[in-house]
């Protein structure tokens, strides 16, 4: 109900002030958010720290960069630029500040050089390690356990395709071309899915030395020394090349079929309230998890095929005609980067739209 008196000019007046009143509380919900946010870093960079380096200034300004980029990469580059951590913002120069910056987040560092957008970065990443007189395999198990790979299709493909290269041009004289390396590189990483990762689906015909050699023969790698494809099987077998946790073991999900994964927030659909979950793009499926590690059945999984795809300011919408999936993320980024790859896999489908 409104009184006489509050009509015209003076609702006006109210209806202003109150608006500055809100403005003026989320102003200062956020800079209470800056003064937590700085208050956390600085009590959790002493754990980068000696005793002995936390008496220096130059130290303690490598831990915040080495903090800021273990939870926000962009940002923990950003600092590095803006503090001369790193000279220029190449992509030379930002690959040898990450090969030798010590106690970076592996998972962090992986999902970094993964994007396809940092290619150059990883390609100069791979051509800071000393891969020359180093065999294969001891070449690839330094790569590999430098970083954690995400286990989507597209990121495996880059990442062996820039590790070939690279060992290609410091070992020119090793009896592979760089295309073939890479096709080597791609059928260890089969190799290793069936022979280590319980959650895949095993392939039979991977378990010997003879079945590798049969699929390398498929490529065009049919005149590999029977010797070397030996050793190769034979260290795979002993211990995976990949550590443990650097591909997702999630609900028999081979590695080469995920297309995406990472956390999102999503809308309830009853409850409209909203939780952080573990999701998977594969085979023209969002399937998602309670958490990254969880095995087993995935709490839901929403087929993709007919649907549609669009943003909402910081979110975006799956929907279908009768039904509406809200997730959003933690960056503009990362959403674009998700509403791609929905994008691709829904236009993949039969009878899609977008």
């Amino acid at each position: 109900f409104q009184s006489p008196e509050m009509s015209g000019g003076k609702a006006a007046s109210l209806a202003a002030i109150q608006k500055e009143k809100e403005q003026l509380v989320l102003e200062i919900q956020r800079l209470q958010s800056d003064i937590d946010k700085y208050e956390y870093e600085l009590k959790n960079i002493s754990i980068y720290l000696t005793p002995e380096e936390k008496k220096d200034p130059k130290e303690q300004l490598a831990s915040r960069a080495k903090f800021k980029f273990n939870t926000k990469p962009q940002e923990g580059i950003a600092f590095m630029l803006e503090n001369d951590l790193i000279p220029d913002d190449s992509p030379a120069s930002i690959a040898k500040y990450l090969y030798s910056a010590k106690q970076l987040d592996k998972q962090v560092l992986g999902n970094y050089l993964g994007k396809a957008d940092n290619a150059k970065i990883l390609t100069e990443y791979a051509d800071q390690f000393p891969f020359a007189g180093k065999s294969f395999m001891t070449a690839l198990r330094e790569f590999m356990f430098s970083f954690k790979m995400i286990g989507e299709s597209q990121v495996i493909e880059r990442t062996m395709e820039i590790f070939s290269a690279a060992y290609h041009r410091q070992n020119p004289d090793f009896p592979l071309t760089a295309e073939q390396l890479f096709i080597l590189c791609y059928a260890c990483m089969m190799l290793q899915t069936s022979l280590h990762n319980a959650s895949a689906k095993r392939d039979k015909s991977l378990s010997t030395v003879e079945g590798f050699h049969s699929l390398l023969g498929r490529s065009d790698l049919k005149n590999l020394d029977r010797q070397f494809v030996k050793e190769i099987f034979d260290d795979i077998k002993a211990q995976p090349f990949v550590s443990d946790d650097a591909v997702d073991e999630l609900g028999g999900i081979e590695p080469g079929a995920i297309e995406k994964s990472g956390y999102l927030q999503k809308q309830g659909g009853s409850v409209k309230s909203w939780k952080r979950r573990f999701f998977v793009l594969s085979s023209n499926h969002l399937s998602y998890y309670a958490e990254q590690r969880s095995k087993g059945k995935p709490k839901g999984s929403i087929p993709l095929q007919g649907l549609e795809a669009w943003k909402e300011s910081n979110s975006s919408r799956v929907a279908s005609k009768h039904e509406c999936y809200r997730f959003a993320a933690t960056s503009v980024e990362e959403m674009e980067d998700w509403m791609n790859a929905l994008r691709r896999s829904i236009e993949s489908s039969d009878d899609s739209q977008v």
